[in-house]
């Protein structure tokens, strides 16, 4: 009974109110525990989140040197194919180039000495593609003025150029 005597002691004047208040206090207590340790737990998750994606932007930068180095091989790569490119085109240009030149300026084939003003016009963007892509050369000093000195039938001269054509072989 001395149990009893000393619970009655400490807790017997105590009413349900303060039992109550006492419970509610205990509760109130647990849930911010509960809320302080979501909140800890979720900003230690944030923290962690952070540290490991800073340690992957880390990594990343620290291959920077290796990844520079592929973008530099492939950057020759590819000024290397485009020098082969212009250099192929720049060929076929200079081969077409003196094929017309031998057409144009070949008396048995084209005995009128001359071309129509079209022929004339896309005979010049061809060389200036073969300049723009490099040539240079025997084609200026004696392509060039050969060319430039055959005579130029406009289109609208239907008689004329229907002359020339038929003096072509």
């Amino acid at each position: 009974m001395e149990f009893i005597d000393y619970f009655l002691n400490q807790f017997g004047a105590k009413t349900i109110r303060d039992i109550l208040t006492f419970i509610l206090a205990t509760v109130f207590l647990i849930a911010c525990y509960r809320l302080l340790n979501k909140f800890i737990i979720d900003k230690y998750k944030k923290e962690e989140k952070l540290s490991h994606d800073v340690a992957q932007a880390l990594q990343l930068v620290s291959n920077y040197p290796n990844i520079q180095t592929k973008l530099d091989d492939i950057s020759k790569r590819l000024d290397a194919l485009e020098s082969e490119t212009k250099e192929r085109e720049r060929n076929k240009a200079h081969v077409r180039i003196i094929n017309a030149f031998r057409y144009y300026t070949d008396k048995n084939k084209n005995p009128m000495g001359a071309w129509t003003r079209m022929e004339e016009e896309a005979f010049w963007l061809m060389f200036r593609d073969y300049e723009n892509d490099g040539g240079n050369g025997r084609l200026h000093t004696e392509v060039q003025p050969a060319m430039e000195d055959l005579d130029i039938i406009e289109m609208d001269d239907e008689e004329h150029v229907e002359k020339l054509m038929n003096s072509r072989s």
